[in-house]
This record gives C-alpha cells, structure tokens and sequence, in this order.
C-alpha cells in the first residue's frame, strides 16, 4: 500500500505548483485549488497515480484533505471553470482554446515540473564541471 501523506518536505513543488496555477489564474480561496495543489504533489511523488484518476488520485487528495473524492472532483473542475469564465484568453494562451479536463491540467503541471527539474539539475551538472 503506498502511503499518500508526503514522505518529505514538498514545499519547493508546493511553491511550483502554486506558480503554476497562479499563472492559469485559479483564485486560491476556491477549495479546489488547493486540491490541485495536492494532486499536482502526491504525481510528481507518486507518479504511477496518472494512470488511474477516478480510482487512484482522487481518492488519495480526499484522504488527505479528509473528504470524498467526488468532492475533489467537483472542486477542481469548478476552480478551472471559474479560471476560465474570469479571463478566457489567458487559458486559451495555454490550452489551445479548448477549457483543460483535470486531469489535463494536472498532467500539463507535472510535466512542467519535471522539465523544470531537468533543467536545474542539468545547469547544476555544467558548472560542477567547470
């Protein structure tokens, strides 16, 4: 069984992932974002979690968050729809003029941060060798 609770400190995927959703212009308030927030840590931990998001993902942010994973759901897609409603132009800028599913959006994040990651760890490995 793996354990859902963050096993270290995830402030700096935290810290991205709230970049991330800032940038597509989901209001923190909304209950959903910080379920986002939540989905977008426990993939980049836990990344066999993007094969199944009904039965795997959802489940493991409502035992977090202590709630049903229908409510998670439902949350996120209304944080992204409200996103969308507030400023269409900035999501279509991202999403290709089509409103992201969320498990788009989440997968879209994940990636971002895994490139992010490369990155950073590539300019680290150059100027090691330097």
């Amino acid at each position: 069984m793996i354990n859902y609770y963050p096993l270290y400190s995830l402030s700096d995927v935290e810290t991205f992932s709230i970049s991330f959703l800032d940038k597509i212009g989901i209001k923190h308030e909304l209950k959903g974002f910080g379920f986002l927030v939540t989905s977008i840590s426990l993939e980049v931990q836990h990344p066999e979690l993007l094969n199944s998001f009904t039965s795997g993902l959802y489940v493991a942010v409502a035992k977090v968050h202590n709630t049903t994973p229908q409510c998670v759901e439902r949350n996120m897609r209304h944080a992204i729809n409200v996103a969308y409603s507030k400023n269409p132009k900035r999501g279509c800028r991202i999403f290709n003029n089509v409103k992201p599913y969320n498990s788009e959006l989440i997968t879209l994040a994940v990636d971002d941060y895994n490139l992010h990651v490369k990155i950073i760890t590539n300019e680290i490995n150059l100027t090691a060798i330097r």
